[in-house]
């Protein structure tokens, strides 16, 4: 039941951590929590200004790996499997990176313009070529 507990109280912790987040994110101009179809192509568009190492530090690291890795270590701390705040700590920050930028690059790919196929490409001049 100790388990159960400890899981549950992870969970939410992680989930008030994006909720936290993204009230941050909303503060400046970009939410992520949002899914309304009309703010989505102006949501993209914000996302796209921000850069991908920005998107992928403040929303993949900062935001779901921290949640995931703030999770994983509040159930353990709770679950009394914690060894130690140190230990815990350096967790902490190694699970918030690596989830983070797994998130990260994987959503950024998410954000990019879909490519048509077959590609169009520009239609060829008729002056004859000069090779």
């Amino acid at each position: 039941m100790r388990d159960v507990v400890s899981i549950l109280a992870g969970i939410a912790v992680g989930v008030a951590w994006l909720f936290l987040s993204d009230y941050l994110l909303r503060a400046r101009g970009v939410p992520l929590l949002q899914r309304k179809a009309d703010d989505r192509a102006r949501r993209r568009e914000r996302l796209k200004e921000m850069g991908k190492l920005r998107y992928v530090l403040q929303c993949g690291v900062l935001g779901y790996g921290f949640a995931f890795g703030l999770a994983v270590t509040v159930a353990d701390y709770i679950g009394r499997n914690a060894f130690g705040w140190t230990r815990e700590l350096s967790k902490l920050v190694f699970l918030a990176v690596v989830f983070g930028l797994f998130q990260g690059f994987r959503n950024w790919d998410k954000l990019r313009d879909p490519v048509s196929f077959p590609p169009n490409y520009p239609p060829e001049s008729d002056a004859p070529s000069t090779n």
